[in-house]
């Protein structure tokens, strides 16, 4: 509450004349929240600098923007950009590689730089894996690092690379990738325990880590194979698991049953009867099904086809329906502005999902 020039009270922005939302000081939270953010990234005067520009815009055009002034007042995301920029050095992936890899910290406000454009996209999951892979052998003494060093950067590293150039290493892949490493560093440690180089070690050595390290099973496979392959040990081998058949089936009638209901339950939230009919009509695994982007999607005419892997598949009237109806009323949850179609406005409403997490 604040008085106008003829002393009578008013509750409108004095800068704005925005109505009924004072925060501060006479001002109202877009304001407020325009000034703080060019306080954050000027270190208190001057211009904004080009670089952090689109970051600048992102945050004070905000839909709701005491949800950034939250931000700016809880977050570490405000604290890791005053250090970077008290280093007086371009702020880069590498620069924040440089720092403690906190996923609540540092790995949501690298994402909300990327989203805003201040940095260039990359695979995350591919950089985590290969920072943590450096982290993990400078640990290592030296007669382990000969031989985990080539086996983590020469094999599960660069399959890594040539899947992320494809498009397709996801988190799962990640974790996968640092479960070999461990257990390969789990096993030269028990052999270390035993006196015994990896050389010397027998098929009965592998079998007895085995038995107290059962859930380090497919993890080993991966070391085990490429030891052998490069002459590193000849005797061990790991032999294949036995699994029983599948005993429980769906039948027919419950899937179609399913099938109806996801097609055509109305109180069923939109995303789950278009997840569950993909996965009931095309047998699509979980992994695949959150890759799926809008520009899969294409219709022509009557018909409407979405691209699963590399091949078209023609969709049934009603699925077709219920993806367009997504493709058009998308859950937004972003607290800046979304905007739906340019690639500044997308980047907006991608860093209001990380602003939101924090």
């Amino acid at each position: 509450m604040i008085t106008d020039e003829a002393g009578d009270i008013t509750y409108s922005c004095s800068r704005c004349g925005f109505p009924g939302d004072i925060y501060d000081a006479g001002l109202c939270t877009r304001c407020a929240v325009g000034d703080r953010v060019r306080q954050l990234l000027t270190q208190g005067g001057g211009p904004v600098p080009l670089a952090l520009g689109p970051l600048a815009d992102a945050l004070a055009s905000a839909d709701r923007p005491r949800s950034v002034l939250t931000w700016l007042r809880t977050s570490s995301g405000p604290k890791i950009l005053t250090e970077l920029m008290s280093r007086d050095s371009e702020i880069t992936h590498a620069s924040l590689d440089a720092l403690s890899q906190d996923y609540n910290s540092t790995h949501h406000f690298r994402k909300l730089l990327v989203a805003t454009g201040v940095l260039p996209e990359r695979n995350e999951n591919l950089a985590r894996l290969e920072l943590w892979s450096a982290e993990v052998l400078a640990h290592l003494p030296q007669h382990q690092m000969m031989i985990i060093r080539p086996f983590a950067e020469w094999h599960i590293i660069r399959d890594a690379r040539r899947r992320s150039s494809r498009g397709r290493y996801t988190t799962n892949a990640a974790t996968s990738d640092r479960s070999d490493i461990r257990a390969a560093i789990d096993l030269l440690n028990w052999l270390d325990e035993k006196q015994l180089d990896l050389a010397a070690a027998g098929q009965e050595d592998l079998d007895l880590w085995l038995s107290t390290h059962a859930t380090r099973r497919r993890s080993i496979g991966a070391f085990i194979r490429w030891a052998k392959a490069r002459r590193l040990n000849s005797t061990m081998a790991l032999t294949a698991e036995r699994t029983g058949l599948p005993t429980q089936f769906i039948t027919e009638t419950a899937l179609n049953e399913q099938l109806k209901r996801c097609l055509h339950d109305d109180q069923l939230p939109l995303d789950v009867r278009i997840a569950g009919a993909l996965i009931g009509l095309y047998a699509l695994p979980v992994v695949r099904l959150v890759e799926l982007t809008t520009d899969r999607f294409e219709r022509t005419g009557d018909d409407a086809h979405l691209t699963i892997e590399r091949n078209p598949v023609l969709l049934p009237p009603k699925l077709a329906l219920l993806i367009e109806q997504q493709i058009a009323r998308p859950a937004v949850r972003s607290m800046l502005r979304p905007p739906p179609r340019c690639l500044h406005e997308r980047r907006c409403e991608a860093a209001g999902e990380i602003l939101k997490d924090q």
